[in-house]
C-alpha cells in the first residue's frame, strides 16, 4: 500500500448520471491502451445510478485518489466517509469502489436480513456522513437494556431517560443499512462504482499502486484500501499472513414476530453455554 504522505489527484471531473468514466484523454508522450470492457462502471449524480458498458482505459479517466476493494457495508461506509475530504488543490477525492457483487441492481447480494444494533454514537456518525436521513425510519430505538448472568445475582439496567439521549442505540436490518448507504452514496459525484467486477492483479509503486480488474480495466491510485472481507484477495495480493482457530461454537440468529410489543426494550442473558440477545426491530408482516 502506497505511503506517501499526501494524496496528489488531477482535477477533479464532474460526472453525470447518464454517462459514465470515457475515455477521452491524450496524455503526451503516452500510448493510451483501450480494451472493451464487459464490466459496468457506474458513476452516481444526484441519486442517479445509470449503467452502461464502459471502456478501460489506463489514462487519467481512470486514476483515483482512493480505490476501495468492496462494496459491502465497510466499504460503501468507508467511500461515505472519504467522499468530503479534498485534496491538496481543493478538489474532492476521486473515489474508485470495486465490488464483485451487482451491488447497485441487486442489493440483496451484499446486504440481508440479519439485524444489526448500532450505538448511540455509531447512528450520530451515520448522521454526519449523510446516511442517518435514509435509515432513522427503518431503525428501531433501544430505550432500555437489561443484563443479566443466569445464576447469579447481579444486573444490569440502563435507561435512555437518564443518560439524557432520545436512544441508547438503534436495531435495523443490514438491508436497510445497506440500502441507506447506496442512497447516500448516489448523492456523491466523486464516486465512481465498478460493479460486477473484482481485482485481478495489484502492482505496489513507490507512489501509486497499479490494479487490473477482472474485466480487463486498470485502475491507478495513491491509495488502495481492503474492505473486502474476512477472505480479502488484497490482503492475499499484498502476502499479509493470518491465522485462524475453530472455536467449535455456533450462532443462532433468528428474526421472529411477536404478539406482545417490545417497548423498545432489549435482553442480553449470559449463560454457562453461551450468551442470548433479544433485541426489537421495526415490526415487518415478513415476521408476523
Amino acid at each position: 500500500m502506497d505511503k506517501s504522505a499526501h494524496i496528489s489527484a488531477p482535477k477533479s471531473q464532474a460526472a453525470h448520471s447518464s454517462t459514465i468514466n470515457s475515455d477521452k484523454q491524450t496524455n503526451t508522450g503516452r500510448t493510451s491502451t483501450n480494451q472493451n470492457s464487459t464490466d459496468q462502471t457506474i458513476t452516481a449524480d444526484q441519486g442517479s445510478t445509470d449503467q452502461s458498458n464502459a471502456e478501460a482505459n489506463t489514462n487519467s479517466d481512470n486514476r483515483f485518489d482512493v480505490i476501495i476493494s468492496g462494496g459491502g457495508l465497510s466499504g460503501a461506509l468507508m467511500a461515505l466517509s472519504l467522499s468530503a475530504l479534498l485534496d491538496h488543490q481543493q478538489a474532492p477525492l476521486k473515489i474508485a469502489i470495486v465490488e464483485a457483487n451487482p451491488v447497485l441492481t441487486d442489493p440483496s447480494r451484499s446486504f440481508d436480513d440479519r439485524v444489526l444494533a448500532l450505538s448511540h454514537g455509531s447512528a450520530a456518525y451515520l448522521d454526519r456522513v449523510g446516511a442517518w436521513q435514509y435509515l432513522h425510519e427503518h431503525a428501531e430505538p433501544i430505550n432500555n437494556i437489561h443484563i443479566s448472568d443466569r445464576g447469579y445475582y447481579g444486573k444490569a439496567r440502563l435507561y435512555a431517560g437518564q443518560h439524557h439521549v432520545d436512544a441508547l442505540g438503534y436495531v435495523a436490518e443490514m438491508s436497510v443499512i445497506g440500502a441507506a448507504f447506496l442512497k447516500a452514496l448516489a448523492t456523491k459525484n466523486n464516486i465512481t462504482w465498478f460493479t460486477p467486477d473484482s481485482i485481478e492483479q495489484i502492482q505496489w509503486q513507490a507512489t501509486q499502486v497499479n490494479v487490473e480488474l477482472n474485466s480487463g480495466t486498470k485502475l491507478t491510485a495513491a491509495l488502495l484500501l481492503a474492505c473486502d472481507g474476512a477472505n480479502s484477495p488484497c490482503r492475499e495480493f499484498a502476502n499479509i499472513k493470518s491465522t485462524s482457530s475453530d472455536y467449535n461454537q455456533s450462532a443462532l440468529i433468528v428474526n421472529v414476530g411477536t404478539a406482545i410489543h417490545h417497548n423498545n426494550v432489549a435482553y442480553e442473558r449470559f449463560t454457562e453455554t453461551g450468551p442470548y440477545r433479544h433485541v426489537a426491530i421495526v415490526s415487518s408482516a415478513k415476521y408476523a
